[in-house]
């Protein structure tokens, strides 16, 4: 038997009595402990935000080091229904900077993280689609599915692809784009909202990313046509929390306009990478190497002010 006082629970276990049928039934208390979405994830405060983000449909297009912890984050903040798509495995190597660890080696890793997110975080509804972004969204994405998409593959091409399919394939949803730059020196989280579209020269380069890098900053694997970036969980991590505020504010209905959000580190830790990269004025000229500053500016505005 349960009793309920607001948010207080008491609760009783009845068993027969051990003697005789004309005694009365034992009582005992019981420990017990609110599972609930409204308790686990909010402790059952600001409930008309936390049931507003359960009615959203959030399309997350790459599961890696940044698209990882962006569903996570998510998922704890109360988004009631995660659609994830990546067609990559999980390998050893990426338990370094991803929230799967080893017990996910060989498994893809759309399905490993969806097990994760179902087994932990309660309320959570989690598709995991093993499919390549770009094929998926010509041939499966409908209109109406989802409340926003969020692009973690940090690849041009699917910048532009999701603009040009945007009217068929996605409606009025809006549409982020989020990114490292190379070394975790920089990230990015472009919002494209109602009918705005992302340029097809896709301009990442040349308009948000605050430094002209090398040709290849990555580091080549042997025997594999792949590399990697250099970069570590925390760098990730701090730019998934970075992205995370944002995309949160947007499914809450605070941005009213298309935003580019950058989170920059100081020309100091620029200076101590391995590799010479040609910055920007944005950068910010003081402040040690472990210092950042966040900036904002609009994105019509920064596309208007390029054009040729």
């Amino acid at each position: 038997m349960v009793l309920t006082q607001n948010s207080l629970l008491f609760g009783y276990q009845l068993f027969p009595a051990p003697i005789s049928l004309l005694s009365n039934p034992g009582v005992e208390p019981v420990e017990l402990s609110r599972i609930d979405p409204d308790w686990a994830l909010a402790r059952d405060h600001q409930l008309d935000v936390l049931h507003i983000r359960r009615t959203k449909h959030v399309l997350i297009l790459g599961c890696g080091s940044l698209g990882s912890p962006i569903a996570e984050l998510l998922a704890r903040a109360g988004i009631g229904k995660l659609t994830l798509v990546d067609f990559e495995t999980f390998e050893a190597e990426n338990s370094a900077r991803h929230v799967l660890g080893m017990l996910a080696i060989g498994q893809k890793k759309s399905i490993a993280l969806q097990e994760r997110l179902r087994s932990e975080i309660p309320g959570v509804e989690i598709k995991a689609l093993v499919a390549v972004a770009s094929s998926w969204i010509a041939d499966s994405c409908k209109r109406g599915d989802f409340d926003l998409v969020i692009d973690c593959t940090g690849e041009g091409g699917i910048r532009v692809l999701l603009s040009k399919l945007r009217k068929q394939t996605l409606g009025d949803c809006g549409i982020v784009h989020a990114w490292l730059e190379p070394f975790g020196a920089a990230a990015h989280a472009v919002y494209l909202r109602g009918n705005d579209i992302w340029p097809d020269s896709d301009p990442a380069d040349s308009l948000v990313n605050v430094a002209t890098w090398p040709t290849d900053t990555r580091v080549n694997l042997p025997a594999c046509g792949a590399g990697f970036h250099v970069y570590a969980a925390a760098d990730a991590w701090q730019a998934a929390g970075f992205v995370g505020e944002r995309l949160l504010n947007i499914i809450d209905g605070k941005v009213t306009q298309s935003l580019v959000w950058s989170w920059i580190r100081t020309r100091s830790f620029f200076l101590a990478l391995p590799v010479n990269a040609s910055l920007k004025s944005i950068v910010p000229e003081n402040g040690s190497r472990d210092e950042a500053v966040m900036i904002t500016r609009n994105l019509n505005a920064l596309l208007s002010s390029h054009d040729p």
